[in-house]
């Protein structure tokens, strides 16, 4: 099959493109041919299909919506590229004409390339499958988080409160902007021309369907981390541990043995629109999102208040990819809606033993804030490591003892959990959104609540004892081989694929 795969960025720059790659590669190492569709980025990997690209806003080298120069002619690229962009409906229509697909898979085009994206390859006879990595269809901010608190405002009452609150970047041009372009796409009814939506998680696909979209669109397939061969399990803790094999009490197994709650997708209605057909349930995959870090704490300090918790002095922090000291881990983007905060705080009411190391861009106004904080309160335990990929970052996460994810927000299966449990990391998580989809208490990890330092501390405390550390570590390991395997993405995705094209041939044949 050729594909034609739409995203607005070609280099990994968050989950979305981790997920571009990732079932890019697996879709051209079965035989099918993946050719990409982008925007023009000095960042980009090459590609000979670059040609057909499209021009950024604000040039080549600016990326994020900070970089922009406001000047009129950039207000105006990014009203366009928001609302419609008659431009990227040419650039699209002119590589399905050149390159013949047989179906266009969108990944992310919200506010680069316009869902003209979606107009212009209905208007040249394809069928188009869209994955929804956030809420963009349901909340002006993507997140449903306004002053870090959830926010379904807009879901409940219409998107002028949306307006009222300022909510998108605390500017009312830009919140403007996108409750505009949303109401465009509403009265255009741009998105009833998808055969199919692609949920990473059942949490975001109940929303779609609270919302008022069709539940036989909407099939629930979540992402998957690439896999690495058994060295992936060296240095993981206490392999030798006996794994648990059933579910702790109060918690039922699914169809197939697995944890209560790991995965709420595993018999997602596989339809196309307008097709009563379903395909055979199928396992699921998930994504590769950020996750957080936080250290154990003494039993003395799990009921300290953070912020007036006594910190001892630490020795110099030995650099974590020595793995000198146990350290919990926190690895993904650093703002405001990951909630590292909590974990930072969780570790301020923690003995100086207990370390946390941060491991992601810490340049972000996030990261600096965050920074400060630990400089005004000589906190030594908490590390940040900046950046890292590839084998750097495999080996800060191998030497972890645990993974964090504390979300503020309605996380959308975060790919670091996947990451986490591929090297047999329990994963701590916030218990919002789709996170309890992936971890169950006491089985590959522990859930606590948004934002509750206090619960987190608790939770880490639990993980004192090597052997359940141990335990969990395997079960997420195995659950990982069991329920997120890039094989049972792979097969519920093409088979998604071919129902759509087999549809729309049936649908140019009737005519």
């Amino acid at each position: 099959m050729r594909i034609l795969f739409v995203n607005y960025r070609y280099f990994v720059s968050g989950g979305p493109e981790k997920y571009l790659f990732n079932i890019q590669k697996r879709l051209t190492d079965e035989g099918h041919e993946v050719i990409p569709f982008s925007v023009h980025s000095n960042r980009n990997v090459p590609t000979p299909y670059d040609r057909y690209f499209v021009e950024p806003i604000g040039g080549r080298d600016v990326t994020y919506y900070d970089e922009y120069r406001k000047t009129p002619r950039v207000l105006w690229q990014m009203i366009a590229r928001s609302v419609y962009s008659l431009e990227v409906k040419r650039a699209i229509r002119r590589v399905i004409r050149d390159t013949r697909p047989d179906l266009v898979y969108i990944i992310h085009f919200v506010n680069k390339l316009s869902p003209s994206v979606i107009r212009g390859a209905k208007e040249m006879g394809l069928p188009v499958v869209l994955r929804l990595s956030d809420y963009f269809l349901l909340c002006p901010r993507f997140d449903f988080l306004y002053r870090n608190q959830i926010c379904e405002e807009c879901l409940t009452h219409g998107l002028r409160a949306g307006l009222r609150r300022r909510c998108v970047k605390g500017s009312l041009f830009a919140t403007a902007v996108r409750v505009l372009s949303m109401t465009v796409h509403r009265w255009m009814r741009v998105y009833d021309q998808v055969d199919a939506f692609v949920a990473p998680s059942a949490f975001l696909r109940q929303k779609m369907i609270d919302a008022g979209y069709a539940a036989d669109r909407l099939v629930c397939i979540p992402t998957f981390t690439a896999q690495t061969g058994p060295a992936a399990m060296e240095g993981a803790q206490a392999a030798d541990a006996p794994a648990v094999k059933s579910p702790p009490t109060g918690s039922a197994p699914g169809a197939d043995g697995s944890p209560a709650g790991a995965d709420t997708c595993a018999a997602p209605v596989a339809t196309v629109a307008g097709d009563k057909e379903t395909a055979p349930a199928a396992s699921t995959a998930a994504s590769i999102a950020p996750i957080r870090s936080a250290m154990p704490t003494a039993a003395s300090a799990a009921s300290a208040t953070p912020a007036a918790a006594s910190v001892a002095p630490a020795a110099p922090a030995t650099p974590a990819t020595q793995a000198a000291d146990p350290y919990g881990l926190y690895f993904g983007r650093i703002t405001e809606e990951k909630g590292v905060e909590t974990a930072i705080l969780a570790y301020e009411g923690l003995p100086a033993a207990y370390r946390l190391v941060v491991m992601g861009d810490d340049t972000t106004a996030e990261a600096l804030r965050l920074k400060r904080y630990l400089a005004e309160r000589g906190m030594r335990n908490v590390t940040f490591l900046g950046f890292r990929e590839g084998a750097a970052l495999e080996a800060v996460v191998r030497e972890a003892r645990f993974v964090i994810i504390p979300s503020l927000w309605y996380d959308n299966l975060p790919n670091t959990a996947l990451e986490a449990f591929q090297f047999g990391k329990p994963v701590l998580a916030s218990r919002i959104g789709s996170l309890p989809e992936l971890v169950t208490d006491g089985y590959n990890g522990y859930l606590f609540q948004p934002g509750d330092a206090a619960d987190l501390r608790e939770k880490i405390l639990l993980l004192d004892a090597e052997e359940r550390l141990g335990m969990l570590g395997r079960n997420a390991r195995e659950q990982l081989a069991l329920r997120f395997s890039p094989d049972a993405h792979y097969r519920a995705l093409t088979a998604l694929f071919q129902r759509a094209v087999d549809r729309s041939r049936k649908e140019k044949e009737a005519q």
